[in-house]
């Protein structure tokens, strides 16, 4: 069989594009060659996440025919006809699969990511429900909340809901409190929590969704609430100061951060001592697959991003958490359920 030549360029500029790949071999932590062309995974280095975006756009521009999906790891889908080419060229020497830890899975950007979580939360602010998932899923949007929640609310602030559980109602909010809402939606934690806290408290939604945050503030002008405030920015660096608020809450966005650890740090930066958190969210019974952990409808739906429950107590201790408790709410779906999480700031 002729070689097949696998695009329009000549074979001197093509046997350069495989040596710049081939450069960043050092950075490979694995690779395996999959039904229709390659998955590779590379350490988590910044130089190397801009070099890899490089060649990916290089690749784009000149070989139309592959297609390559800049999630969490680089998976190269390939038309059958270039399947052995591509195999053959990113993954020479590949021998048994491998499977590498979390710490070791790689990615192209960590923004890649949350891009695709940032579009997909824009979308869903129309909608009744974000997380979505391949099976039978439970437990998800305004029937987490009890009654006493949903009348204290106009029945279109209900129907904002996305959440996996319900954090306020395991926050033990006191009149007063400030409380800081990561990942607020349409903003129904938020608005739950400043009618508990009465006019003498506060309480933030942090949002990185435009259309969250105009969802939200149309929410709260409706339910006539004015002790809430809606923030635009991430919850990887929340814009507020050290030691400023009592409550740290959140309802099924945690897992879809590809920096956790940087998350637990923000929140119990801004925690005053003492100071509580009160999360709902998404644990896996055992470590996502690479191949969740590479899918991008895997993260967004909540499952590519959970932590077992080891893992999330193990990261929340090493952010200074002290207390750590997870309970189970509820099944989600096969493999997943959702949990509350409560943690406490030590003194410093």
């Amino acid at each position: 069989m002729p070689p097949i030549q696998p695009c329009s360029l000549p074979p001197e500029a093509l046997e350069e594009r495989v040596l710049a790949w081939r450069t960043l071999k050092d950075a490979l932590v694995g690779a395996d060659r999959t039904k229709t062309g390659a998955v590779l995974r590379y350490r988590l280095e910044p130089a190397v996440a801009d070099a890899l975006l490089e060649l990916i756009a290089a690749e784009r521009h000149c070989c139309p025919s592959l297609s390559f999906e800049p999630t969490v790891t680089v998976r190269i889908e390939a038309p059958e006809t270039m399947r052995h080419w591509v195999a053959s060229t990113f993954v020479p020497d590949a021998a048994e699969p491998t499977t590498p830890g979390r710490e070791e899975l790689a990615t192209v950007h960590r923004e890649a990511v949350k891009e695709a979580v940032r579009a997909h939360y824009a979308a869903a602010a129309g909608q009744a429900s974000c997380c979505h998932h391949s099976g039978e899923a439970t437990g998800i949007g305004a029937a987490v909340y009890g009654v006493e929640e949903r009348d204290a609310l106009p029945e279109q602030v209900i129907a904002s809901s996305i959440g996996c559980a319900n954090p306020v109602a395991m926050a033990n909010l006191a009149v007063g409190e400030t409380v800081l809402d990561l990942g607020s939606g349409g903003g129904l934690d938020v608005l739950l929590s400043a009618q508990r806290v009465g006019p003498t408290g506060k309480a933030y939604g942090l949002d990185m969704t435009d259309e969250m945050l105009h969802l939200a503030r149309q929410n709260q002008a409706d339910a006539g609430i004015d002790n809430a405030e809606f923030l635009r920015g991430s919850i990887e660096a929340i814009p507020l100061p050290d030691d400023s608020v009592d409550v740290v809450l959140s309802n099924c966005v945690l897992g879809l951060s590809p920096d956790k650890e940087v998350v637990f740090a923000e929140a119990y930066r801004v925690l005053r001592p003492w100071g509580r958190l009160a999360v709902a969210d998404v644990v896996a019974e055992v470590e996502a697959t690479p191949d969740q952990q590479a899918d991008v409808e895997s993260w967004v739906s909540c499952l590519g991003g959970a932590l077992t429950r080891s893992q999330y107590q193990s990261a929340l201790q090493a952010a200074g958490f002290a207390g750590v408790s997870i309970e189970e709410s509820h099944p989600i779906t096969e493999g997943f359920a959702s949990v509350v999480v409560r943690a406490v700031k030590r003194r410093s």
